[in-house]
């Protein structure tokens, strides 16, 4: 069965790890703006509750990158949030099991988009009820200037919730150096 959408595109959720850890998947769109042309190595990374951003990796606090029964680490991602710009599909953007990090297999240039594809796991022993996750892009460790959607996870511990198999996020991201996103999606 196939997974589908948590939550209408570009909207924040809430996800119960009350049981336990709880696994997800966020799908990004990414843009390339101004005058890019290179093949850039993007990293996820994490705020917990507004603190500085965090590297996405297998052994992070909070938030941990997580093996997908859905694709393998740097499987290329299709198409499926439906952009304006030019689909690059050897972009190399499925992330999991790794240091949540991906090398794109082409150049990005202006007038392109790809999409990526995080699988990670809510550790729950490290959260709190109301805490809230803000995940992100960065160009290697070059948080990107402007970000037009920059997805959030409020974490309940309630006992009452119910855990949610998917999310779908079109969140974006337009920023100097000329790397612009559109968001993504997220899914269980």
């Amino acid at each position: 069965m196939g997974a589908s959408w948590l939550a209408a595109l570009n909207t924040d959720v809430n996800i119960d790890v009350t049981s336990g850890n709880v696994q997800k998947r966020l799908r990004i769109e990414l843009d390339a703006g101004g005058n890019v042309s290179k093949t850039p190595t993007f990293k996820y990374k994490y705020s917990k509750n507004g603190g500085a951003y965090a590297d996405i990796t297998t052994s992070s606090n909070d938030i941990q990158v997580s093996d997908s029964t859905h694709f393998t680490d740097g499987d290329d991602c299709a198409v499926q949030l439906l952009g304006s710009d030019t689909f690059i599909t050897n972009n190399n953007g499925a992330v999991d099991a790794t240091d949540g990090s991906f090398t794109m297999g082409a150049a990005f240039t202006t007038g392109q988009e790809i999409e990526t594809e995080l699988s990670f796991n809510l550790i729950a022993a490290d959260l709190s009820n109301a805490d809230a996750i803000d995940i992100r892009i960065y160009d290697n460790d070059n948080a990107i200037s402007t970000y037009t959607q920059t997805p959030r996870i409020t974490i309940t511990k309630s006992g009452a919730g119910r855990i949610m198999s998917s999310l779908a996020y079109h969140g974006g991201l337009a920023g100097s150096g000329g790397i612009a996103g559109r968001g993504g999606g997220l899914a269980g």
